[in-house]
């Protein structure tokens, strides 16, 4: 089951977050992220994003498929898949599949949840917090299926072209997303 965002006093950023993720479908890629911080040598870059960045990002990833996970660290849906997708980063992360991990934690939880979860979960993949919050109207600019509204887990499989291939709004395993791969 999907968890929602908690409720917190920056709601006005839900149409910068629309905007955002519209910008990431119409730009088909993956890019370099705007806010970034140094790495450790083994925990992964956690940057503060906007739209505009992760939509460069997505960009970048053109001509492979991607897979975009939203999550967060108080969702346990999204903590009891993060094992999997995790699995299925390793297994893939040479073979032409990116993945791109988008947190909808708060950014001003990054020091304080994001960054010990990614450490605790041994996270060997980068993560992106997104600068606004998520609202039903981005899942209409993305083109997505189901009304989106910040649910999370959500995970979208993206084409080479950029094109949404699939979509998931609820924990995805590793074999799911292989299956989804080997059937496209």
């Amino acid at each position: 089951m999907s968890a929602m965002r908690p409720a917190h006093p920056h709601r006005h950023r839900g149409r910068a977050a629309s905007a955002f993720l519209a910008a990431c479908l119409a730009a088909g890629a993956l890019a370099a992220p705007a806010c970034s911080r140094e790495k450790a040598p083994s925990s992964p870059v956690i940057r503060i994003v906007s739209a505009e960045a992760l939509a460069q990002t997505l960009r970048e990833h053109r001509g492979q498929w991607t897979v975009v996970n939203f999550w967060a660290t108080w969702c346990p849906p999204c903590r009891e898949e993060m094992p999997d997708l995790i699995a299925f980063f390793e297994k893939r992360k040479d073979r032409n599949v990116a993945f791109v991990s988008v947190s909808v934690d708060h950014p001003d939880t990054v020091d304080r949840a994001v960054r010990p979860y990614a450490a605790e979960a041994l996270l060997p993949f980068d993560v992106f917090v997104l600068d606004a919050e998520p609202s039903a109207e981005l899942s209409a600019r993305l083109g997505l299926p189901i009304a989106w509204d910040g649910n999370v887990p959500m995970t979208l499989l993206l084409r080479p072209d950029g094109a949404i291939a699939r979509t998931w709004d609820d924990i995805v395993t590793a074999q799911t997303l292989e299956q989804a791969l080997d059937a496209s």
